[in-house]
């Protein structure tokens, strides 16, 4: 699986393996987000 060219925000795969017999596995999932909004830093004080 390639997963470039995601926009931002919230993504979702969801895969299940059947064997040759049909025989269907629980899906596995997994989920994450797409943050490309720089941070914000701050420094202050220092010598």
């Amino acid at each position: 699986m390639t997963s470039t060219g995601l926009g931002e925000g919230p993504h979702t795969v969801s895969v299940q393996a059947t064997d040759p017999v049909g025989n269907a596995s629980a899906p596995a999932v997994a989920s994450w987000q797409v943050d490309t909004t720089d941070p914000v830093v701050t420094i202050t004080g220092g010598r």
